[in-house]
């Protein structure tokens, strides 16, 4: 790796909207995990085929699953972006092309961030509704939430650093 200008970066009002929609959804990830937890009965869906219908049973306890693996990714991303300089990059990091790379990855690490929030409590939010017997299918969320979410933008950001070369 070439030795990469370490430049601080100073948040944009985007980066900031990013970063409270991250610390929101993380904390109705656990709220409603956590709120819904002494209802829920000990058997519980945990899985779901294309269709919707649930195809796995297990305990409640795997209802946890999903927080922990938000939070394991949330502490993660949450220092990555301290290190824009680490990154690795589809065009060479210059002096002069440094500050906007820097700021672009940083925004698209941010948004991955807020998009997996998004994506997890969606799942927990699925499971709490599906167990309550409201009919709700979560095939149908999924699939545009995580091409919505998450393949769109990573192709976006990845063509905005060739052009900010």
């Amino acid at each position: 790796m070439q030795n990469r200008p370490i430049i601080k970066h100073s948040s944009s009002n985007f980066d900031r909207i990013l970063q409270l929609i991250s610390y929101a959804f993380f904390a109705l990830l656990w709220g409603a995990t956590l709120y819904a937890w002494y209802s829920l009965p000990d058997t519980i869906p945990v899985h779901f085929n294309f269709k919707g219908e649930v195809d796995r049973q297990g305990s409640k306890n795997n209802m946890l699953i999903l927080p922990l693996l938000g939070s394991f990714i949330f502490i993660i991303i949450s220092l990555l972006v301290r290190y824009p300089h680490k990154f690795n990059y589809t065009v060479p990091i210059t002096e002069e092309n440094a500050a906007k790379q820097y700021a672009n990855a940083i925004l698209m690490m941010r948004w991955l961030l807020a998009a997996v929030m998004i994506i997890l409590f969606s799942l927990v939010l699925g499971t709490i509704l599906i167990v309550q017997k409201i009919d709700i299918n979560i095939s149908y969320l999924l699939l545009p939430l995580i091409l919505g979410l998450l393949s769109l933008p990573m192709l976006i950001f990845i063509i905005r650093s060739f052009k900010l070369k």
